[in-house]
């Protein structure tokens, strides 16, 4: 097959030896160069030397992943390293957690994690007693309705997908119940929120008086403000501000003197 490739010029180098020819060969020179192409010592270093370069790329795939698992692990404790956190493990992570604590390591994932969760339940109830047994038996079990931590769902929770959603429920002890993403959902929030009351906050709307009504009763609630001529007869439309009058029209006034009189005194 990989002779087919090489003289349709969809390989950059013969497959027998290495060779690389140069940009614009024709077909019959390439297959003229594989019926030449007969060296054992040429087509065994090329083998050598295409299997090294496979265990290169396998090593730095193996690095990548150890790193990524690394990097996972290191997160989770991070975030504490709660057994309801152990959604965010991988695969491989969440084997090596049930191994740690006895359990077994068959199965999927969805299944692993149930089992962390039934034995963290466990022995929350050989720790705390009677509390502890109470605690269990709202979440673990694998019982699907318990009650959970309202910060063990995630910030992202309706972003996720359907596999995510059931590794959350898992790891929270909680049976999935649903095919869809909203049933999962709901069935988390109703977990983490049950027996709590819900909070109505009702408005009245602006269109049946509501806010006129209220609008209403402020001002009528608001004392009126008394202008500085205000002499407290409401039924005289008359009152108003007037203007103080100066000294030299009050001393006028008071002589009997008009405006006119008085510069012509000044005059003289």
């Amino acid at each position: 097959q990989g002779e087919k490739l090489f003289v349709a010029g969809l390989l950059d180098a013969c497959p027998r030896c290495g060779f690389e020819p140069p940009p614009g060969v024709s077909r019959e020179e390439l297959a003229e160069h594989l019926g030449c192409c007969t060296d054992k010592k040429a087509h065994a270093a090329h083998a050598a030397a295409v299997a090294a370069a496979g265990e290169r790329r396998a090593k730095k795939a193996e690095a990548r992943d150890a790193q990524a698992e690394a990097q996972n692990l290191a997160v989770w404790q991070f975030l504490g390293g709660d057994d309801s956190q152990a959604w965010l493990l991988t695969d491989t992570q969440v084997k090596k957690q049930c191994e740690e604590r006895g359990l077994a390591t068959d199965g999927t994932k969805e299944e692993m994690l149930a089992r962390m969760a039934s034995h963290a339940s466990g022995r929350k109830m050989l720790t705390d007693g009677e509390a502890g047994r109470a605690a269990a038996g709202g979440g673990g079990g694998g019982g699907g309705g318990g009650k959970i931590s309202a910060a063990a769902l995630p910030s992202n929770l309706h972003s996720m997908s359907l596999p995510q959603l059931r590794a959350v429920c898992a790891a929270n002890g909680l049976t999935p119940r649903g095919d869809s993403t909203s049933d999962l959902i709901h069935q988390l929030e109703a977990a983490a929120y049950a027996g709590e009351e819900a909070v109505l906050l009702l408005e009245e709307p602006a269109g049946r008086g509501g806010g006129a009504g209220r609008s209403a009763r402020g001002a009528a609630a608001k004392p009126k403000r008394k202008t500085p001529c205000d002499d407290g007869d409401d039924g005289d439309e008359s009152d108003g501000w007037q203007p103080e009058e100066s000294s030299s029209r009050r001393k006028r006034a008071a002589a009997g003197k008009s405006y006119k009189e008085e510069s012509d005194d000044d005059d003289e």
